[in-house]
């Protein structure tokens, strides 16, 4: 999966607030590309609402599993996280994806 996202390893970095003490997030943007890692360090379930700002995405994609998130109201996400889960997103939308 790495290979498929030089953005964790290129790009520039930014840290995303999640309101939850537990959750860490931050989103790497290399080539106009825009990756998304939630990491819950809880072992309880929880949801976190994720604002991207001006990111001006109009959905997510879990490049784990394909499924798609739509935005709640403009460029904010909320995200189930079960105990100790994760999430990797790719910005879609707005932003040209990749296509595989």
């Amino acid at each position: 999966m790495l290979k498929d996202c030089p953005e964790f390893g290129w790009g520039k970095w930014q840290l995303i607030e999640t309101g939850n003490k537990s959750v860490f997030a931050h989103r790497c943007e290399w080539n106009k590309s825009v990756v998304v890692a939630i990491y819950n360090l809880a072992d309880e379930a929880c949801t976190v609402n994720l604002d991207l700002g001006e990111s001006n995405a109009e959905y997510l994609i879990d490049l784990l599993s394909d499924r798609q998130y739509q935005p709640i109201v403009g460029s904010a996400y909320t995200v189930e996280l079960q105990g100790y889960g994760y999430r990797w997103l790719r910005v879609g939308g707005g932003l040209g994806i990749r296509k595989k």
